[in-house]
């Protein structure tokens, strides 16, 4: 019963990986190039088998012109990535200035909860210096355990616990140098925040005759909590568009060949009503088009279930917990 037990928390630990390689660890292109070679693989196998006819009684010049037609829609879509793209990075020099001055306040706001007077530009130095001040807050409200009511010694504990588990997360998640901030983003649990943010607050409310340092430490850490979420936020928005812009450069890169080679094809095959090309050669012929007319579509999947998937994880940002 144990190794069965064993086994299925090992098989759901090695699909969470792949799950988590494909998602964010793993290289766009390089995911895009495995789909199409599976691709040309699966269709060159049904046809060699004559599961799919590429003959001159095929639907192979219907189903190149739908293709056709759907590219210039995915095209549409590009551009409508790229309005949406621009829209954000264009503005006036007041809103400019207005974003620019709440950034520095929330650095501000940060660098007033420690000791140094600077912080780290890169994402994942500045998460690792609020994980740091979450540890040493942490630890520094279970020291003062002995000088509350006994009653509340445990809650305190529980609390201080539940933080310093919390900030090793964002902590771990922060200093793998070969995680991505996309990962990084998904990697930081709403649901453990939000059970930290209330926790805090439900001692802030219970402690009401409590020592000043007390007070000031819950109050230091309800600023590192909310500055969690919302360097999240920011950097998932800046990732996002980073990801769209390069979407969209590289669907105009695939679309363009694979349109071409689907006219070509299209050509082919109304010029002689069959397909104008050596018998040997007509089957890997077919199945590489299918893969390189399918390319864009396959781009558009493996750059947008990522961003999805973000999205849907990351959808709330304060202290609220959304049902699935």
């Amino acid at each position: 019963m144990g190794n069965t037990s064993n086994n299925d928390s090992s098989l759901q630990e090695q699909e969470r990986a792949i799950t988590e390689w494909l998602l964010f660890h793993g290289n766009r292109l390089l995911i895009v190039g495995i789909a199409l070679g599976l691709i040309w693989v699966i269709s060159f196998m049904l046809i060699e088998f004559r599961v799919l006819e590429v003959g001159p009684s095929s639907t192979m010049p219907t189903l190149l012109g739908g293709i056709i037609a759907g590219q210039l829609t995915l095209f549409t879509v590009t551009l409508s990535i790229n309005q949406l793209i621009l829209s954000r990075m264009f503005a006036s020099p007041p809103e400019i200035k207005k974003r620019l001055l709440g950034t520095a306040e929330y650095r501000h706001q940060v660098r007033a909860v420690m000791d140094s007077t600077t912080l780290p530009a890169d994402p994942q130095g500045f998460l690792t210096v609020i994980a740091d001040l979450l540890q040493t807050h942490s630890e520094e409200l279970k020291d003062s355990i002995d000088t509350v009511d006994p009653r509340y010694r445990d809650l305190i504990e529980k609390c201080a616990t539940s933080l310093h588990e919390y900030a090793e997360l964002v902590k771990g998640l922060a200093e793998d140098e070969s995680t991505e901030i996309l990962h990084i983003v998904s990697g930081l649990s709403h649901q453990t925040y939000v059970h930290n943010s209330v926790a805090v607050e439900e001692l802030q409310a219970e402690l009401r005759t409590r020592p000043k340092r007390i007070s000031e430490v819950l109050g230091d850490i309800s600023i590192i909590l909310e500055s969690i979420p919302v360097a999240r936020q920011y950097f998932k928005t800046i990732v996002i568009q980073q990801q769209l812009a390069r979407l969209s450069r590289y669907i105009v890169y695939l679309g363009l060949p694979s349109i071409f080679i689907a006219v070509l094809l299209l050509l082919v095959y109304t010029s002689s009503g069959g397909p104008n090309i050596p018998e040997p050669y007509i089957r890997p012929v077919a199945a590489f088009s299918i893969a390189v007319v399918l390319g864009p579509s396959v781009l558009l999947s493996a750059y947008i279930l990522p961003l999805a998937v973000i999205a849907e994880r990351t959808v709330s940002t304060g202290p609220f917990l959304v049902d699935e």
